[in-house]
């Protein structure tokens, strides 16, 4: 705690930033269902709708993260991940014990344990965002892409350690699902904490840049890597040390990530002390000497009854929590945040004509003027609920973010329909593009937004648009285009995450983020479930008893094979062709087009707050 007070590296925003890294790499997990789904379905004699229905409580468990979100502000963060973690183990460990055979729980209480587990993911999740965006003010966007970008690599990285270590043991994948998010978290969570940095610190730290780019640059390496690696697979016959060599180099490379964020400041002092000159990035703690500025008015020496240098007193009070500012004429005292002080405090007592005789509190005026600070309003939770944007915004993250969860809770059968049993290899392709899709939407919306101006919710219509050709590829009802639509799909899907809350901070304010922020993602799972478990679930076994009654011989071949060779039920309720999802992918792809529509008029009602908010930011971007 000492070391975190004194601002020591260990203990700063970027190593924040690096362990919510690390937290989100376990934190996608659940969009690795369909590994599993398919062994769930065969243990437990479940036909399509009743896994739909599994999949949409699993969706639904991120809900539980409003109840993190809400008592967030209220109990440290490392109490929220610890929380988190709990309930992560609790429930994917209740599931381990179903399918490996010692319980036998109902199908509501199984749905409950999947829940829970993934409602845990949620609540790390919730800590993990929020203390980021506190600390990252001026850079959310770019934040949430690096964040969200390591959540779309998650089942990728599990895929992969799967295949090289576990495969064709499904059980033990659920146990490594339930064992290592739960330790990982528990382990990092000291190092969420807030680190709040002001808008002079930020103007002047050109690490900041240099830092996050060199970090989008691993992290799409990494992505490149696992990439090649699942195309390889794809065509090729790989070996098993093979496949072992493939998950260590890229463990190594989630670790050299992270640990770039945090060994930056350390380098830049070896540099230093070896070359004997100074680092061309300012850090902020190094930022103590400030600006000169000539005093306009003889009010402005009161701030200073001592006599004494200038800035030493000004050095002491940057160090504070709280800055004082003292009125001699009569002795009243007037308290601030030394980051509102650095953002507009020490220039405007410079340039305005302050009154302090007349018990104006000159930083409350500051804080009044809305063109000095980009700041919104600040609404309650119930207000906030009441608002069209609220709406606007809850309705395209349902659309879109639901009905790519549709999508990606029903690839397995997807792509079995069409004859592939490549499963892994295209929940791996979906992660990896999910990633790209994070990346570029949240580092592409900051860059937008800055240069332009054009609201960020644009881009929500941009993500619709392309989940809906994702959604007619799939559709076309072909294996190749299966890797495409996976890609597109797999994309736009991990678009909205990133975008989402920065759009939530922003329109809205961080006041009561971290619970809108799961409130708002609630609604995918609603529109997950919807879409998946009442249109593409009873849509493939309408299509399933068609099959079924035109080759009753086939049909029963297929069983009794699956039943010989699994030692299982088998699964009497097949459907082989594009029929079997063709038209619940059209009826996804409208779904998206509404959703777009929709994003188009969120963006227009918010152009006027982005515009201000570019001619507030431009001049530190």
């Amino acid at each position: 705690m000492e070391a975190r007070q004194r601002g020591h590296w260990m203990f700063d925003r970027w190593s924040c930033l690096a362990a919510a890294m690390i937290m989100e790499a376990c934190g996608g997990l659940g969009y690795t269902f369909a590994v599993y789904s398919q062994h769930i379905k065969e243990t437990l004699d479940y036909d399509q709708e009743d896994l739909d229905k599994l999949g949409a409580a699993k969706d639904f468990g991120y809900c539980l993260g409003i109840i993190g979100g809400i008592i967030y502000n209220l109990i440290p963060p490392w109490m929220t991940i610890g929380i988190g973690a709990t309930l992560h183990f609790f429930g994917y460990s209740m599931l381990w014990m179903t399918t490996s055979g010692q319980i036998e729980p109902p199908g509501w209480m199984l749905c409950g344990f999947i829940a829970i587990g993934v409602g845990g993911d949620s609540w790390i999740d919730a800590a993990a965002i929020m203390t980021s965006l506190q600390n990252f003010d001026k850079f959310r966007g770019t934040a949430m892409g690096v964040l969200k970008a390591q959540v779309g690599l998650c089942g990728a990285i599990f895929v992969t350690l799967y295949k090289a270590f576990l495969k064709p043991d499904v059980d033990a994948y659920i146990l490594l699902v339930a064992t290592a998010p739960a330790v990982t978290s528990v382990l990092l969570a000291v190092f969420i904490w807030p680190h709040p940095c002001d808008d002079e610190v930020d103007a002047k730290d050109k690490s900041i840049n240099k830092r996050f780019h060199l970090t989008y640059a691993a992290t799409i390496t990494l992505g490149l890597y696992l990439l090649c690696s699942v195309l390889l697979q794809a065509h090729h016959d790989v070996d098993r040390s093979l496949l072992v060599f493939f998950a260590v180099t890229m463990l190594i490379n989630l670790f050299v990530i992270s640990g770039i964020l945090v060994v930056f400041r350390p380098l830049c002092r070896l540099n230093d002390w070896w070359t004997g000159g100074r680092s061309q990035y300012i850090l902020p703690e190094e930022m103590v000497a400030l600006p000169k500025f000539k005093r306009k008015t003889s009010e402005l020496d009161t701030l200073d009854s001592n006599g004494d240098d200038d800035h030493q007193p000004l050095r002491q009070r940057e160090q504070n929590s709280e800055d004082k500012f003292e009125d001699s004429s009569d002795n009243k005292v007037y308290v601030t945040s030394n980051a509102l002080v650095h953002k507009k405090g020490y220039d405007a007592l410079a340039e305005q004509d302050i009154n302090t005789s007349k018990d104006v509190n000159c930083v409350q005026a500051l804080e009044q003027d809305e063109d000095l600070s980009g700041e919104i309003e600040r609404y309650t939770l119930w207000d906030t609920v009441q608002q069209l944007n609220f709406w606007l915004l809850s309705f395209v993250t349902m659309f879109g973010a639901g009905s790519g969860l549709a999508v990606i809770n029903n690839f397995a059968q997807i792509s079995k329909a069409l004859g592939s049993d490549s499963v892994e290899l295209f929940v791996g392709l979906i992660s990896i593009a999910s990633c790209f899709g994070r990346l570029i939407a949240g580092y592409g919306s900051d860059v937008m937004l800055r240069k332009t101006g054009y609201p960020r919710p644009l881009c929500l219509s941009i993500a619709h648009s392309i989940m809906t050709v994702g959604c007619l590829t799939l559709a076309a009802g072909t294996v190749p285009m299966l890797y495409i639509g996976a890609a597109l799909v797999g994309g736009s899907y991990g678009a909205f995450w990133s975008l989402t809350p920065a759009i939530i901070s922003e329109v809205f304010g961080l006041h009561n983020f971290a619970a809108l922020y799961k409130l708002i993602g609630a609604c995918g799972p609603v529109g997950a479930y919807v879409l998946s478990a009442k249109v593409v679930g009873y849509l493939y076994d309408e299509e399933a008893e068609y099959y079924q009654s035109l080759n009753p011989a086939k049909t029963r071949g297929h069983h009794d094979d699956e039943h010989d060779d699994e030692g299982g039920s088998g699964d009497e309720n097949i459907c082989q062709g594009k029929r079997c999802f063709g038209i619940s992918m059209s009826v996804l792809a409208c779904v998206c087009v509404v959703g777009a529509c929709l994003g188009a008029c969120l963006a227009k009602r918010t152009m006027k707050l982005y515009a201000r908010t570019k001619k507030v930011t431009t001049p530190s971007a």
